[in-house]
């Protein structure tokens, strides 16, 4: 049996490799960094990762699938997930109250 492997066995050891290093660093802590082969760090967060991936072609699908878990969580008793759900509501109305109350003193009856 040779020594030297073929580029489609090192594809299959460098898959599984970067693969459980994502599984175990996610379940580590989302600021655990992983290496990023062709990346210009050569290391970044997972939760880097994560947000790059919401750039690519199903990106909003994973998104919204991972949405989704959170509210089954908090639908679940999840604590935290239900905490998290609070405090986004509570940015988004910090941010778009002022603008939403002077639509609704002109009458916009769209709102």
């Amino acid at each position: 049996m040779s020594a030297v492997m073929d580029r489609a066995s090192y594809a299959g050891v460098a898959y599984a490799r970067l693969q459980n290093d994502f599984i175990a660093a996610l379940n580590n802590h989302p600021a655990t960094p992983i290496d990023t082969p062709a990346w210009p760090s050569l290391q970044a967060p997972v939760a880097e990762i994560i947000n790059e991936s919401f750039a690519a072609t199903d990106g909003t699908g994973a998104l919204h699938e991972l949405l989704q878990i959170v509210v089954l969580a908090a639908a679940g008793g999840d604590l935290r997930a239900k905490k998290w759900i609070d405090g986004r509501a509570r940015d988004f109305a910090e941010f778009h109250s002022g603008d939403l109350a002077v639509e609704m003193e002109a009458g916009d009856d769209r709102f």
